[in-house]
């Protein structure tokens, strides 16, 4: 089990969707800073030594953005869980209606 990069990335969009609706000074310079700094931590090119390589799963630990990220991911990966285990109920329960009446959902993605 790892980090789902599809997912990562999903989450990332918003966290900058988030920042272009609340952050209303920002520039395009903050804007490209910011997705650069996401996307290299959720796709981090190392060296070392002679080795080049590429992380392809995770965050890496210690990062500002870890909590936040990892738990944005496992709320990604809740709901899939319930978008599955509710695939056969009938259309009139409205299954994403039902979920906060059903669940109560704490993140804490360390």
């Amino acid at each position: 089990p790892g980090l789902n990069l599809q997912v990562a990335s999903i989450c990332c969009q918003l966290i900058m969707e988030w920042y272009d609706h609340f952050d209303t000074g920002q520039t395009l310079e903050d804007q490209r800073e910011r997705a650069c700094l996401l996307y290299e931590l959720i796709g981090a090119t190392h060296l070392c030594n002679d080795y080049l390589y590429k992380v392809v799963a995770g965050v890496p630990s210690g990062s500002p953005i870890t909590v936040v990220l990892n738990s944005l991911v496992n709320i990604f990966y809740i709901f899939a869980a319930w978008d599955m285990l509710s695939a056969d109920w009938p259309l009139d329960l409205k299954p994403f209606s039902n979920f906060s009446s059903n669940v109560e959902l704490f993140t804490y993605g360390d």
